[in-house]
């Protein structure tokens, strides 16, 4: 596997790299796996010291001991304790000098470390930002402390019947505040507006949604925003511009060895040999010109791409589907490290429904991240990319983490009620033509039942059609599979990846 800047290792697929592309922008022009470290290295190594870099977030802690609200940045309240370099799980903040809780007649108990863990409160938005709940303000409605600049923070937790009863006392001017006034019905008017914070990127952006109280480690928290598909061999016409990235992932001894045009014969059967596949049907023109992309010889030709057929989400399953529905394309490409298939017989009870079944022995697919979101997972809010944070402050990054999952699996392609194979343009048998007029008429009602039901009110609004197969855009103009088409990435059950 090629490596990138720094020795990360780079992930090869066109498809994937183009379909980021959409959403990004023409400046990804990486996909990298995750660092990984061989178990052989010994402790020595630097680069198993340095880790992930990180922040400390949110920098609100509170004392398990005494109820300590205090920041880490203060300096004065919290150290920070990592003394094991086998167990990075047992890293910890602690309140030093913790003496207890003491009230009511109470004594003190004598100083100890206690553990202090993060303030379970947070600041959210719709449009993905994240902050810290401003604690001094809130015991103070909004103003300061009349009697302290910084002034010392306890919050203390009752249990009720309706949840815990959290208050936040100042210790300088005894003035407290429930929490339960941030979860109320009125409470929008009574937390901060966003300060559009994206703390991993320790930076602020312009927002004027108004804030939402979450809890640390909420459901809601955070959704990741991902893109994958299989890693099928192509069937389509390879041009040197979509054949470069694949040369350019070979190892270096593998290009070293083409000298010129009169190489490439040798440069095929090496090629194959480290798992690229399919040069035997490109010709040797554009196989040079290729090598020659790959190797910085020459520049790539500026291609003028079609933005509004990359955004169809069914161009990523077309070539899936050319090649898993035709025995003759997947039995060709079968036996590589990649992919295995091969054709099974059909039982009796479900020839009527059902016309092959392809088991599918060796499978890869690859994933992209491209973002994320918070309060509501990206299918919820109607494609609404701005809404998605942002993984570098300009918003363009030149590549993206991307991960490689192998797994098995099936595909049996069925037939209509009367005959029609499933999306094949029989009379009335479109789309969902196969059911009773009566029931594609309640179809659009439903769906915006179920998306009443599953939008409320804390929700941003959108299309109340969002899901629904007669909502999305007309069929693809390749003779393939309609009804496979439409189906998302998590609903393609005619093919299912288990994961090793």
């Amino acid at each position: 596997m090629p490596a990138g800047p720094g020795g990360a290792a780079t992930i090869v697929e066109p498809r994937l790299l183009d379909a980021v592309q959409v959403h990004l922008g023409d400046s990804v022009r990486e996909l990298r796996s995750p660092p990984w470290a061989s178990a052989d290295i010994g402790k020595q190594d630097s680069s198993i010291d340095l880790g992930v870099p990180g922040r400390i977030f949110p920098q609100w802690l509170r004392c398990t001991g005494c109820g300590l609200l205090a920041q880490v940045s203060d300096g004065a309240s919290f150290e920070y304790r990592n003394t094991n370099p086998y167990r990075p799980d047992q890293a910890e903040f602690v309140h030093v000098r913790c003496s207890g809780w003491a009230e009511g007649g109470k004594t003190k108990g004598k100083p100890r470390p206690r553990p202090a863990v993060p303030a379970r409160y947070l600041i959210a938005c719709p449009n993905g930002h994240l902050d810290e709940f401003p604690y001094v303000a809130w015991v103070h409605r909004g103003g300061s402390c009349p009697k302290a600049a910084k002034p010392a923070l306890r919050m203390r937790e009752w249990k009720s019947n309706i949840g815990p009863d959290v208050q936040i006392i100042c210790k300088a001017c005894d003035a407290q505040r429930g929490m339960l006034e941030a979860t109320g019905r009125d409470a929008k008017d009574k937390l901060p507006g966003c300060r559009g914070r994206h703390p991993h990127l320790d930076a602020f952006f312009n927002c004027d949604e108004p804030g939402r109280l979450m809890m640390l480690g909420a459901a809601n928290q955070w959704f990741s925003n991902t893109v994958g598909l299989l890693a099928l061999p192509r069937e389509d016409a390879t041009s040197s511009t979509e054949l470069a990235p694949a040369i350019k992932a070979l190892p270096l001894k593998v290009l070293g060895a083409v000298n010129g045009r009169e190489g490439l014969g040798l440069f095929k059967m090496i090629a194959e040999a480290h798992g690229l596949s399919g040069l035997e049907d490109v010709t040797d023109d554009v196989l040079w010109q290729a090598f020659q992309i790959a190797t910085g010889v020459i520049p790539a030709p500026t291609v003028e791409k079609d933005t509004a057929a990359r955004r169809d989400p069914r161009a990523l399953l077309a070539p899936e589907w050319a090649v898993l529905s035709d025995r003759s394309k997947y039995t060709k490409h079968s036996g590589s490290a990649d992919f295995k298939a091969a054709p099974r017989d059909v039982a009796e009870a479900l020839r009527a429904r059902v016309t092959a079944v392809v088991a599918v022995e060796r499978l890869k697919k690859v994933n992209a991240f491209i973002g994320f979101t918070r309060i509501d997972a990206f299918d919820r809010i109607d494609d609404a990319f701005d809404r998605v944070a942002p993984l570098t402050r300009s918003g363009r990054p030149h590549w993206v983490p991307a991960t490689e999952d192998r797994g098995e699996g099936g595909v049996p392609p069925v037939r209509r009620a009367g005959g029609c194979r499933v999306g094949s343009r029989c009379a009335g048998a479109a789309g969902l033509g196969s059911l009773p007029a009566s029931s594609q008429a309640e179809l659009p009602a439903s769906y915006q039942r179920h998306g009443g039901r599953h939008r409320p009110g804390r929700t941003v609004p959108c299309s109340p059609l969002l899901g629904h197969p007669h909502a999305r855009p007309p069929a693809h103009p390749r003779d393939v599979d309609v009804e496979w088409l439409r189906l998302g990435e998590s609903e393609r059950t005619h093919l299912r990846v288990a994961r090793h």
